[in-house]
């Protein structure tokens, strides 16, 4: 009985060891932070990769946690060695901090999170004489 357990346990464990797979698209950043982003800006964050596997490789989908983040992704496959990179427009007309994730999405790998974490600032108000910050 004993045996047979091991035997199991023995299976599963290599099962799961060859069936994680390496990613193919190689991030600098999985995370990316600023917390001085002016208000109603066009601010995106970058992420640059790199394609590490020695085939083509497309990113099927970027999923976002949130309607307030825009993924822009190359649509066309990377040739092995190519570097690109994967970019997020937010939302800055939302004042505060935010934490947002997306999720790449390739077949034949685990999924990828990247993450953008920042701060918008009240938006200026402009008078005659001096500019003043809304609260």
């Amino acid at each position: 009985m004993k045996s047979a357990l091991f035997i199991m346990f023995f299976i599963s464990l290599t099962t799961i060891t060859f069936c994680q797979t390496e990613p193919k698209l190689k991030f600098n950043t999985l995370m990316i932070e600023n917390n001085s982003i002016p208000y109603g800006s066009d601010f995106t964050f970058e992420f640059p990769f790199k394609n590490t596997s020695k085939e083509y490789v497309k990113i099927e989908d970027v999923k976002r946690s949130c309607g307030c983040t825009t993924p822009y992704f190359p649509s066309d496959s990377i040739k092995p060695g190519k570097k690109e990179k994967l970019i997020a427009k937010y939302d800055t007309k939302r004042v505060g901090d935010f934490t947002k994730t997306m999720t790449v999405i390739i077949k034949g790998t685990e999924p990828i999170v990247l993450t953008i974490k920042g701060k918008v600032l009240p938006e200026a108000v402009t008078t005659e004489t001096e500019t003043i910050k809304k609260d």
